[in-house]
């Protein structure tokens, strides 16, 4: 996975580890990358047009109803289609976890040909969305990667480590844009938790816990398996 060397050449700093990354994936249908349920926010984290009918908070948050409303399934051919891999959910559209995510939500909906990708470090979490056309040589960089021999960082759902080329040989890494960025000191928690998203029940997500309560729910391919990984590697295990 060439974006985590090149995440780790450029944007992260000389001790910052990191622990996983994931693949912000594409849902099915024309729904948006990522699903809100968020109070006076849409399902795709726009704000809600004056007007426009209220759904109910349960404890301060939109319940499973509400979300089972903003969300509604898309059926094809008798085929459920693959929900959100991620849900941001709070008691407001001031909460720290639309906050942050305020630069990439206009672009929520715009789901063709974009490879966004999700890292957790020892320092941050970032959403990082890379372009292959836009390469950047690791010369570049004063040969920062030249005595490498495997990829710094782990990643779900593929191997531990991946080979990086001889120092003979100049790396062309993948640009890329940061789209979010949420300092440790602002993360309360990392817990699995079961989501249901439209009609797809007890789906696994590993939760991202905010200093204010809000959330943000990123899961692997809907694998239990993945996701209790992600969680172990998030405490610097497994």
């Amino acid at each position: 996975m060439i974006e985590v060397i090149s995440a780790r050449t450029w944007w992260c700093a000389p001790d910052e580890r990191i622990l996983w990354c994931v693949p912000l994936r594409k849902p099915e249908g024309s729904k948006p990358f990522i699903l809100y349920s968020v109070k006076g926010l849409d399902e795709a984290g726009a704000r809600r047009m004056p007007g426009a009918r209220a759904l109910s908070a349960v404890g301060g948050f939109l319940g499973e109803a509400a979300l089972e409303v903003i969300s509604p399934s898309e059926d094809v051919g008798g085929l459920r289609l693959r929900p959100q891999s991620a849900v941001v959910s709070g008691p407001g559209r001031d909460c720290l976890a639309a906050a942050r995510l305020a630069q990439w939500q206009p672009a929520n909906h715009k789901t063709k040909g974009r490879n966004p990708v999700w890292f957790l470090t020892s320092h941050r979490l970032g959403l990082l969305e890379f372009d292959p056309s836009k390469k950047v040589n690791d010369n570049d960089a004063g040969g920062v990667m030249s005595g490498l021999k495997t990829a710094v960082g782990r990643y779900v759902g593929g191997t531990t480590e991946e080979r990086v080329p001889d120092a003979a040989s100049p790396v062309d890494l993948p640009g890329f844009m940061v789209h979010m960025e949420i300092p440790r000191n602002e993360i309360a928690s990392l817990t699995t938790v079961k989501q249901k998203v439209g009609d797809r029940k007890d789906l696994p997500f590993l939760r991202i816990g905010l200093v204010d309560g809000s959330t943000i729910d990123v899961s692997d391919e809907h694998n239990d398996e993945r996701v209790q990984r992600m969680v172990a590697m998030s405490h610097g295990q497994g």
